[in-house]
């Protein structure tokens, strides 16, 4: 349905779910019902699953996550239609449930990077699904997730950003462990996990880059990276705000230094085409969620 990849017909799926969740009183929203209403009919997601079976490894760890992110929210969602699609989608969510725990407890060490096959990233995706609907994967989740970060130390913060990133490692990493952790423990944990804000070590965070950062004008899908995470970055930025206690001085920056990387997000948002915009309302999206009072 012009969707660049299957993920990325799964993450507009859940953008449209969300902000029908939000403002039901969307002018589009017959439209998007419809639409939503025949892709997720349930000989498609048999089909879906069906294909899965045979797939290998395609679209694991990112493109299962996704669709335990948006099962989660179907599920939440107490509205006829939303029921109904729940109901289709749980076969292929249990089935990428169980394919997921099996991968998390297989991996050696956490992927780090700052594309599709981060870790930390997979963790968040599928977190509210697991903690609310499976508790299987939510305990695999903590296991893993304790097994791999707890005793984490100086994230190397002056590897990022990588020319094709997306997502910041350390950010999503710092975020991920703030939902798992003792909130006491956690402090004490990120001191000494991320550099203090006023450092040098704590610059790369807080750059607010856009396609240019990418040398290579040729370099299309880098420099749509580029972009998302300026939504990401600022997505990050902003929880990580949220879960400081309210009189620390470093939540009012690391909200300024959020907003500051997502509006150059939306300055460049279409600097790429249909190779960025086919994700980054998404990504856009999960940043201004965060910005809600």
């Amino acid at each position: 349905f012009g969707s660049y990849d299957w993920h990325s017909a799964v993450n507009p799926a859940w953008t449209l779910v969300k902000l029908l969740k939000l403002r039901p009183d969307l002018a589009s929203a017959p439209v998007i019902r419809q639409k939503l209403n025949d892709h997720f009919g349930a000989t498609n997601i048999a089909g879906d699953l069906e294909f899965f079976r045979n797939a290998g490894n395609f679209e694991l760890p990112y493109g299962y996550a996704w669709l335990l992110r948006l099962q989660g929210e179907l599920r939440s969602w107490d509205d006829p239609d939303a029921k109904r699609w729940a109901a289709n989608i749980q076969p292929l969510a249990t089935y990428m449930s169980e394919r997921m725990i099996a991968y998390l407890k297989n991996l050696r060490q956490p992927v780090g990077t700052g594309v599709h096959p981060n870790t930390a990233m997979a963790i968040d995706n599928m977190l509210d699904y697991a903690m609310t609907y499976d508790t299987a994967l939510a305990q695999t989740i903590r296991e893993r997730a304790s097994r791999f970060y707890t005793n984490d130390k100086k994230c190397n913060t002056a590897a990022e950003p990588g020319m094709s990133d997306f997502l910041s490692p350390c950010l999503y990493e710092a975020t991920v462990m703030s939902r798992l952790m003792d909130r006491a423990a956690y402090l004490t944990w990120l001191d000494s996990f991320l550099p203090a804000l006023h450092s040098l070590d704590f610059r790369p965070l807080t750059e607010a880059l856009g396609p240019d950062f990418v040398e290579n004008p040729q370099a299309m899908s880098a420099r749509s990276h580029i972009i998302g995470l300026a939504f990401l970055g600022g997505k990050r930025l902003s929880e990580l705000a949220s879960v400081l206690p309210p009189t620390d001085p470093r939540a009012p920056v690391l909200r300024r230094l959020a907003a500051i990387q997502a509006a150059k997000g939306f300055q460049v948002i279409g600097g790429v085409g249909y190779l960025g915009s086919h994700y980054f309302a998404t990504f856009a999206t999960m940043y201004l969620l965060t910005t809600r009072t």
